[in-house]
Formats: C-alpha cells, structure tokens, sequence
C-alpha cells in the first residue's frame, strides 16, 4: 500500500478541548498570585488545592455553590460571594465561576418570572403579609419583593440539589471516555493491520493486455 500522507490526514478535534482551553485561561496561575496583594492578605491557605485543582468532590460543591449563587438575586455579585465562599470552604473556584452563568440575559428573562410564580405559591400560608396597608416603596416591596425572594430562594436550594448529582454523573461519564478512548484507538489500530495482512498485494494487473499479432509474410 502506498504512504499516507500525515500532513494531509485531518485530525479530529475533541469537543472538550474548548472548554478545557477556557477553564486553563480563566483559572489564574500560582506564580501570578505569589507575594501578591491576595498572597499578603489571605496567606498560603490561597494555594490549597481543593480551590484551584477539580476533582470530581470539589467541582460538585463548586458547581453546587454556584448554581446557589447564581439564582439568588445577587445582581452583580455572583461571582464574588461564590468566590468567598469557595474560599471559605475550600471549593473549587473555577467550578463556582462557571455555575454562577446559570443566570445570563437569555436565562434572566425566563427565570424570573419562574421565581415570582414559585415565590407566591410558597408564601400561601402568609398571605395576610400582603393585606397589611402599605404605602409607595413598601407595598410594592411586600407585594413584589418578598415573593420573589422567596421563590429565588427555593430555587437556589433546588438547583444546587440536583447540580451537586449531576455534576458528579459528568464527572464519571468524561473520565470513563477519556479512559476508554485509548483503548477504542488501539483496537481500530489492530483491526486495521489485520485487515492490511488479509488483503493480497498485487502490483501487476489479473488480465494480462494482448499482445500485437506477428506479422505476415507477403509471399514471393
């Protein structure tokens, strides 16, 4: 068989390059934090592993905090409290960051009203809250305000329930891939040189071409 080309073999690029690309940019590097402002206020406990090396426990409460954060009405803040509170309980950072874009202005518009439907039915039991008479701010802050609050509140809880799962069932999922990937290679690899030993080789064609007829003699 003729020499394949390597140069002209397209390579395949996995889907999670990208994201491992972004989480590498967006996670900042020890020596940049070292003898820093940060380094000097906080002290080495800014370089323990559990806030900057995922692991399948902490990208779970990472991504279980963020999604916390991110659907609580911190308009603004969300990656900041998520942050403190990474570093509080020693949660991977990157994992918090990314959840807390659970809210975004195509989500933001769905969610809230979703927060104020789920806020008035669970503040049922206290409904005579909203018949107190009150006036300008106030009455929109009771009438409004503190159903939403309540409903961004139950769905925080909610959504961190079910991130905290499910990040763990990914976490699985990508590592059993990565795994089994090389074997899935070698294995191609083998049944293509099999396959290349099974199939005979022949440079000279099945049917060989006619030759031209002799000549003929005129005779004398």
């Amino acid at each position: 068989m003729p020499p394949v080309d390597k140069s002209k073999v397209k390579r395949k690029r996995s889907w999670w390059r990208p994201l491992k690309r972004l989480l590498l940019t967006s996670t900042p590097r020890r020596r940049h934090l070292v003898n820093g402002w940060l380094h000097k206020r906080l002290g080495n406990r800014l370089f323990d592993p559990g806030l900057w090396k995922p692991s399948a426990e902490t990208a779970a409460r990472g991504m279980a905090i963020g999604t916390f954060v991110g659907l609580m009405p911190f308009i603004g803040m969300q990656i900041l409290v998520s942050v403190v509170l990474c570093y509080w309980l020693r949660i991977n950072i990157t994992a918090a960051v990314l959840a807390t874009f659970i809210t975004n202005p195509f989500t933001t518009p769905f969610l809230i009203p979703l927060q104020f439907k789920l806020g008035q039915w669970v503040m049922q039991p206290w409904k005579h809250l909203n018949e107190v008479s009150t006036h300008g701010v106030n009455h929109y802050l009771v009438e409004y305000g503190l159903p939403f609050v309540a409903g961004a509140f139950v769905s925080s809880i909610i959504g961190a329930l079910l991130a905290y799962p499910i990040t763990h069932w990914a976490w699985r999922g990508v590592t059993g891939i990565a795994h089994l990937r090389p074997h899935l290679h070698e294995k191609k690899m083998l049944h293509d040189k099999k396959m290349n030993l099974e199939t005979p080789e022949t440079d000279s064609p099945s049917h060989p071409a006619p030759s031209d007829p002799p000549a003929q003699e005129n005779p004398p």
